[in-house]
């Protein structure tokens, strides 16, 4: 279906800007938005917008529609800035019902050796992206990249937890140090699983703080450092040396901005429950029955692959603590090495069944979190009446599911620390150690899922 025309209450040059975007469209062969989405990294409802009207998109917007329809970016750039300098203004960032100014959270990841080792550099950076997206869009921005930026007793993820919205964006340094610190990957992940499986991925910005082929040819293999180039990372290598305030640093700091205000243009905010409706009930998207009879269907098999993963937990517990003394009272090198070995044997089916349940687990709950998070909207909004059979088999299955899968997940971090001082030890266990760590930090992301359910049930009980 062709684009329809925009308004003519705009300017002519926004007209004539809007009539050859329908002629691209059309020569591309008349897409539909949600294949246009696909392409080029914007939500069907962005790609609607921009090719609707009636505001001119921002550049960022409208430079991946011209890209995912063919079209000669330079040529559009002129075009674009044609009809700005006309007096068309482009398209202001979505602004949330409950304010009447955008309140932009940034919350920046980083190693703090990389901090140090660059002088406050990437302090320095995140500081100038808040001035300077403060100056660009003049809404409020609040960063939060250390302790002093959180009050005692105040936990970032219960701050997103409690107020993720598409004006919630995380900066993550990526480095050798990042990809190497537990705390650093479980934060990224965390984050990650707080968002679900759906397009506000985009609201996680890498910044490549190191050289990218350097990274790539050590941990080319690493699932955090593959996940990282699937999220369009930035290259932030030159600012390790480049001086604060230099020409090279005042662009760095601003196409940040530009691709925080991109992203933030682009995510469907609180204000369009309207549109948030319609993905979730057009032909193509799954709606509320659908996700119903999946539940139903792999319930049962969700929760014995939680069961069975506690049981892999304890097993592997008990192996390596029954293990330790026993490597410790050897009496050589060699009987050390054939104990590790033996204890090796016996983690590597654990290990590759703990990866397994992982993945198969992860995937079940990505496939859900949208509509379940999309259900508990709809009973709070009153759209789903709480006093409803339905409605009270769907509140009580994911309070049954989110409470199982919280609880037999509540081990993770001891686990985790274990695995971690036993690496090293033999070269015929680090594979077992390694394995059963990757699969703790997906369960990391389940565990996340399960607890964002959890709280918006507990937030729809508060509002009853």
């Amino acid at each position: 279906m062709n684009a329809k025309s925009p308004s003519k209450d705009i300017s002519p040059a926004a007209q004539e800007l809007f009539a050859a975007l329908r002629q691209l469209h059309l020569r591309a062969g008349e897409p539909s938005t949600r294949a246009i989405a696909k392409a080029s990294d914007l939500s069907h409802t962005t790609v609607h917008s921009a090719l609707r009207g009636p505001r001119v998109p921002s550049w960022p917007v409208l430079a991946k529609l011209v890209a995912a329809l063919d079209g000669d970016e330079e040529e559009w750039r002129e075009r674009w800035t044609a009809t700005r300098d006309a007096g068309e203004q482009s398209a202001p960032l979505p602004i949330p019902a409950s304010s009447l100014a955008l309140e932009v959270s940034i919350f920046a990841s980083y190693a703090r050796i990389d901090d140090k080792a660059t002088h406050s550099r990437i302090s320095n950076i995140v500081s100038d992206i808040e001035s300077m997206l403060e100056s660009l869009t003049g809404s409020t921005v609040k960063v939060f990249k250390d302790t002093d930026s959180i009050a005692p007793g105040e936990d970032w993820r219960d701050r997103i937890r409690m107020g993720l919205s598409s004006s919630t964006i995380l900066l993550a340094f990526i480095s050798p140090a990042y990809l190497r610190s537990e705390m650093c990957r479980q934060e990224f992940k965390e984050f990650l699983g707080f968002l679900g499986a759906n397009s506000e991925t985009r609201l996680i910005i890498p910044l490549v703080y190191s050289n990218f082929e350097r990274i790539d040819a050590h941990f080319d293999s690493d699932d955090l450092w593959m996940t990282v180039k699937k999220l369009q990372a930035l290259p932030l290598n030159n600012m390790r040396s480049t001086d604060r305030g230099s020409s090279e640093w005042i662009q760095t700091v601003e196409k940040i901005s530009y691709r925080i205000e991109e992203v933030l243009s682009s995510v469907e905010t609180t204000e369009n429950h309207a549109s948030r409706s319609e993905l979730i009930s057009t032909e193509e998207d799954s709606g509320l029955l659908e996700l119903f009879a999946d539940m139903e269907d792999s319930g049962p098999q969700v929760r014995t692959d939680l069961e069975r993963f506690a049981e892999i937990i304890t097993e592997v517990g008990e192996s390596t603590s029954n293990t330790a003394p026993r490597i410790a009272s050897a009496q050589t090198f060699g009987a050390k090495l054939a104990v590790s070995s033996q204890l090796a044997d016996q983690l590597n089916p654990l290990s590759e069944e703990a990866a397994d349940l992982s993945q198969r687990l992860l995937s079940t709950l990505n496939r859900w979190d949208v509509g379940v998070r999309f259900g508990i909207e709809m009973v709070a909004r009153g759209k789903m009446p709480i006093d409803n059979e339905n409605t009270i088999t769907f509140v009580d299955s994911i309070a049954n599911l989110a409470d199982i899968g919280v609880n037999s997940l509540g081990q993770l971090d001891v686990l985790r620390t274990a695995i971690e001082s036993g690496k090293g030890i033999s070269k015929p266990l680090n594979r077992p150690l390694a394995q059963i760590q990757q699969a703790l930090l997906t369960f990391a992301e389940i565990s996340a899922i399960f607890q964002g359910w959890k709280d918006a049930l507990n937030a729809l009980g508060d509002e009853d």
